[in-house]
């Protein structure tokens, strides 16, 4: 008898199950080690809506009826790669897969960047195998909560999981996250403060926070809560709304390390709106364009208005040209 080869041993025969909705595998071998053994199971999955990014609001989008199933040979047939380890970057977006073969990540050893966007994942949770995964995004997946189990994604230093449908809780999700510097969370719902305030702890390396856009308005709540981050350099709310912020709830020792605030097409009027953030210690800009405030001010493009009085920090009326 002829001897069996190591894809017939494991039930792949170069193409995906009768079902599924992805492209042939190459045609060529795949090589693997002997103790590499991806698992070629195909799932039906139910036909779930997509969220897309619209103004002001988000819309859904009917995905196809049956969803693909990411597992180690997709991630090595999209990079033509003969070996797991190595992978160290793939882009997977828009692809349609809605479930991960989870038991097949811990072989990628040195896969550090993934880009999942524009799926239909179940959740930050399916990708936790991932050893050494150091930048993830994972726009548009329709997420609305997030699991992190303690001890994983302990590398993670770049994460984007905007334009989803998240609430205040993910902030306390992600809280705990070790070395993670620069969070996207735009166009979700935060709307308002997370229940219990955030520990001293959270985010201990984090510097810089996405926040714009937030469905359907957030609330100024959001900011406070987030004061006593120590190493936030850049915090970024555009596009929420807000009408003023209170002074009484940011006091002295509020955002030690924040040098710019992004605070533009919000509904700020008159400098007293924004005098709760006179007091911060290292801001330097103001991005202002866009709110009825800004419109008092000089129009030249080129202009650097003092800040309240303050030799430190400026307002940015005017966007860049590009």
């Amino acid at each position: 008898m002829l001897e069996q080869s190591h894809e017939e041993r494991l039930g792949f025969s170069g193409e995906k199950k009768s079902g599924n909705l992805a492209k042939p595998y190459p045609q060529r071998t795949v090589l693997v080690n002997s103790e590499v053994a991806f698992h070629t199971k195909q799932k039906i999955l139910r036909k779930s809506p997509i969220w897309r990014p619209k103004p002001e609001r988000l819309y859904s989008k009917q995905v196809e009826p049956e969803g693909r199933l990411l597992d180690g040979f997709a991630i090595v047939g999209e990079c033509g790669v003969e070996l797991p380890e190595a992978v160290q970057a793939v882009s997977l977006m828009g692809q349609n897969y809605t479930d991960v073969e989870q038991e097949d990540l811990h072989h990628f050893v040195s896969l550090q960047e993934l880009d999942v966007g524009d799926n239909q994942l179940p959740g930050m949770h399916s990708l936790a195998e991932l050893p050494v995964l150091h930048t993830l995004k994972m726009q548009c997946n329709n997420l609305a909560t997030l699991i992190i189990e303690p001890g994983t994604f302990q590398l993670l230093v770049t994460l984007d999981i905007s334009y989803n449908c998240l609430r205040s809780d993910a902030l306390i999700h992600l809280a705990a996250l070790p070395k993670l510097r620069e969070l996207d969370l735009s166009y979700n719902c935060i709307i308002k403060a997370p229940t219990h305030p955030l520990p001293e702890t959270s985010f201990p390396e984090l510097e810089t926070l996405h926040l714009g856009g937030q469905t359907p308005k957030m609330a100024p709540s959001v900011v406070y809560g987030l004061a006593g981050l120590q190493k936030l350099r850049a915090l970024r709310v555009p596009k929420n709304h807000i009408p003023s912020f209170d002074p009484d709830m940011l006091p002295v020792g509020s955002f030690p390390s924040l040098g710019l605030l992004d605070l533009a097409d919000n509904r700020l009027e008159v400098e007293d709106d924004i005098m709760a953030f006179v007091h911060l210690a290292e801001l330097e800009s103001v991005i202002l364009w866009g709110t009825p405030l800004a419109t008092v001010a000089p129009r030249d493009i080129s202009s650097k208005v003092p800040f309240l009085g303050s030799n430190k920090a400026f307002l940015l009326i005017r966007k860049p040209l590009p």
